[in-house]
C-alpha cells in the first residue's frame, strides 16, 4: 500500500509505503521489482514500513538454518538501488523474547 503525504505551506511530498512481504523468495524478488519501479516514477522522499521477511545479517537471526547470501541477493540490491538505508529500531531484538499472554 502507498500513500502520498503532502505538508503545507512549503508543498513537500512524502510517499509513503507499508510492505507485508511474502514469503516465498519469488515473490518477493517481484515485489523489490515493483518498488523500484515504484521508485524510478516518484520524485518523492520515501518512507518503506513494514515486514520485508528478509535478513541482511546473520546476528539479526535466531534459530533455524543460517542465512543463505544468495536468498536475499534481490533484496540486498534493493536497497541502494532504490536510495534507501535501514533507520534501525528500538526494543527487542526477537518476538520469543517477549512476555507470552
Amino acid at each position: 500500500m502507498h500513500t502520498v503525504i503532502q505538508v503545507r505551506p512549503l508543498h513537500n511530498a512524502y510517499l509513503i509505503s507499508v510492505i507485508y512481504a511474502s514469503p516465498m523468495p519469488c515473490t518477493r524478488a517481484l515485489l523489490w521489482k515493483h518498488l523500484t519501479e515504484c521508485h524510478i516514477s516518484q520524485n518523492v522522499s520515501w518512507l518503506l514500513i513494514g515486514d520485508f521477511d528478509e535478513v541482511l545479517d546473520q546476528s539479526k537471526k535466531k534459530g533455524g538454518r543460517p542465512v543463505y547470501m544468495l536468498k536475499f541477493l534481490s533484496f540486498y540490491h534493493f536497497i541502494p538501488s532504490a536510495n534507501l538505508f535501514d533507520l534501525g529500531f528500538s526494543g527487542t531484538l526477537f518476538r520469543s523474547h517477549l512476555p507470552k499472554t
